[in-house]
Formats: structure tokens, sequence, C-alpha cells
């Protein structure tokens, strides 16, 4: 599957009308078929919303699978230290934000989300298909996030250390550093420890504060 976002107007500009929102084109193709979809970013709600293009409404909505790589071309693409920085969306903050799909339904505007809903990044690493992705990155992130969630009672009491198994390079280890800063964020662990990683041997340490 494939996933393209052109957006008509870039973060830059729109930090500076944030009230407008960001948007742009979303493609999806697999095999023969393809979608072309609409892709808005609101800031002031943390909202990403896929929708209909030109009132052509869909017959379904996003399938997981369509879901779950639009969010992670997102967080590749809008997120990471490299990219973020050459889209001007790292003040965004975009794996903050939720994913709603209004494909099917007559959109209403402006969007809203609920408590409920999980950020982008903690539904894609709760997803099945993270354990599929290609990223060496987000490969990594999914076995962090998994050893967190399995010590999470002794994160803040005592230090605890993840053998990372691939050769990550200096923005890679700058992004898991900061992802894994967020999965603590949100287990309400994150004032606890400081995240670094050895740069000597690959291991992500998680140190009592």
């Amino acid at each position: 599957m494939k996933i393209k976002i052109n957006l008509k107007n870039g973060f830059l500009k729109g930090s500076v009308f944030g009230n407008l929102g960001v948007d742009g084109r979303l493609t999806i193709e697999e095999r023969d078929t393809k979608k072309e979809l609409l892709i808005y970013f609101y800031q002031e709600e943390g909202v990403i919303e896929v929708t209909h293009n030109h009132n052509k409404i869909e017959k379904e909505g996003l399938s997981k699978k369509e879901r779950y790589a639009i969010i992670e071309t997102i967080l590749k693409e809008y997120t990471t230290l490299s990219k973020s920085l050459l889209h001007a969306s790292a003040s965004y903050y975009l794996e903050k934000y939720v994913l709603i799909d209004t494909t099917n339904i007559e959109r209403k505007v402006p969007i809203k989300r609920n408590n409920k809903q999980k950020d982008i990044l903690q539904e894609y690493l709760d997803s099945k298909s993270s354990y599929n992705t290609t990223s060496v990155l987000f490969r990594e992130l999914k076995n962090v996030y998994e050893e967190l969630n399995a010590q999470k009672r002794k994160i803040g009491k005592e230090d605890l250390i993840i053998y990372i198994d691939a050769k990550l390079n200096y923005f890679e280890k700058k992004d898991l550093i900061y992802f894994t800063h967020n999965i603590l964020e949100n287990l309400g662990l994150s004032e606890k420890v400081t995240v670094n990683i050895q740069k000597s041997t690959s291991i992500l340490e998680i140190k009592c504060n």
C-alpha cells in the first residue's frame, strides 16, 4: 500500500493562520485501486481529519490497514526530527493528535476530539500493523513500547535498560528518545525518569530522576 500526502499550504504558513488548519490531498494506492481523499490538520483541536473528496462520500470508511498506513506515514513524514524540520511541523507535535475518519459521513466543522480517543502514536503502537513496519526506527520503538508496558511498575523506582537490535543513525536515536518520552508521558511516568542512549553501546537507558 502506498500513501501520498500533498499539502496545499505548508505547516509554516499554517502555524501563522492556525485557526484555518493545514490541508492537503491524500492518495491511497494498492494494486489496481486508488482512493483520492482530503486531509486536514487542525492545530487548536489537535485533530487530523481524513475525509471524502468534493462531497463524494465513500461507501465505507477507512479500513484498519488504510488507517494505520496513514498514521505511519504521518509519523514518519511529519514527526521525526529530520522530516519535521524539513516540513516545519515540529511545533505541531502531531504525534499527540487524534485521527478522525469522516470519509463515509457528512462532515461537520469544526471537528472535535474526545478523551477516549488515543493519539496517533499510541494508536499505532497498540496496533498489530506496527509489527509489520519496514521502518527500523518504528520497529525498535515497538519493542521499547512493549518493554515499557511490561515493566511500568518498575519505572521511576529503579533504572532500566533496553537493548536496541538495529544500528540507528544520529537522527533515529534522537527520534527513539523523543518517542520513548512520549510513551512515558502517556503512562504518566515521564517526570520520574531521564531517557538516554549510550553512545558506545546500543542501549536505551531509563534512569530514575
